[in-house]
C-alpha cells in the first residue's frame, strides 16, 4: 500500500478520537448566522449592488475552463 494511502487510512481511522465540541450555544450560533444574513430564510446571501456607471453586467460561469477564459472575455468585449 502506498504511503499516501496509509496516511489517509490512519487519519480516517483516528478522526473520531479528535472530536472537538464547540462551547457556543445554539442560540448564540443562530444569532451569529442571522447577523450575517439579512433574510435567514433564504439559501443565498449576496450584496448585489448595481453601479450606474455601467449599462450591462455579464456573469460568466467558469469551472475548469482556464484555457478559454481569455477568449470568452475578449468575445464579450468585442460584441456590440
Amino acid at each position: 500500500m502506498p504511503v499516501k494511502q496509509r496516511i489517509k487510512n490512519i487519519v480516517r481511522l483516528s478522526a473520531p478520537l479528535f472530536i472537538a465540541k464547540s462551547s457556543t450555544t445554539e442560540d448564540t450560533a443562530v444569532s451569529i448566522l442571522h447577523s450575517y444574513s439579512p433574510d435567514p430564510s433564504t439559501t443565498c446571501v449576496a450584496n448585489n449592488t448595481m453601479n450606474p456607471q455601467y449599462d450591462l453586467q455579464i456573469i460568466v460561469p467558469a469551472y475548469n475552463v482556464d484555457k478559454y477564459v481569455a477568449e470568452c472575455l475578449e468575445s464579450a468585449v468585442r460584441q456590440k
